[in-house]
């Protein structure tokens, strides 16, 4: 539920996609009604596997995070003030690495295998903005096997990452679009 659109219809539109989404029994990650749902992991065992689910973005149409008790989306970070991006028609939020960091590291302790979605760059772009595969190192660093992106709408590069621990792990920085008119 993290990404630039999670706002659109105010923090009533927040709680009722993530009321309906639970009501039909399928997990939820990103955002919530109070920041603490946002920020934490949805887990599942699947043959004895413990999988765990994050999100995250770094842009938003409308920056709609008011208090930790009201409905709220996991950003990376503060409302970015300089250095942003160029994709200008959104809310970019700076990345807070230890904000990242404590919320893959608690998400970690609970799970086998750790995906991260994250809703980053720039739309179009066929390559992940610079400041990305280092950020995707760190990531894996700190926890997450799986990194998928996505906002871009285009295809962009999947690679293995190693993690300084030894853990081979993968990134997409964008996964495209399955179905759109873009």
């Amino acid at each position: 539920m993290a990404n630039t659109h999670a706002f659109d219809q105010g923090p009533q539109g927040i709680v009722e996609t993530w009321t309906r989404v639970r009501a039909a029994g399928l997990g939820s990650v990103g955002a919530g009604p109070p920041l603490a749902d946002a920020t934490a992991p949805w887990v599942t065992e699947v043959r004895s596997l413990r999988i765990g689910f994050l999100a995250f973005c770094d842009l938003s149409n409308i920056d709609g995070n008011t208090t930790p008790d009201a409905p709220a989306v996991f950003v990376s970070g503060p409302p970015c003030t300089r250095d942003c991006g160029a994709d200008r028609d959104a809310v970019h939020y700076a990345i807070d690495l230890p904000r990242l960091e404590a919320a893959i590291d608690a998400a970690r302790a609970r799970v086998d295998v750790l995906v991260v979605s994250a809703h980053w760059g720039n739309e179009y772009r066929t390559t992940p903005l610079p400041e990305y595969p280092p950020l995707a190192r760190t990531l894996g660093d700190a926890g997450a096997d799986v990194i998928l992106g996505h906002h871009p709408h285009v295809l962009q590069p999947v690679e293995r990452i190693r993690t300084a621990q030894g853990r081979e792990g993968g990134v997409a920085y964008s996964l495209g679009n399955f179905v759109s008119n873009m």
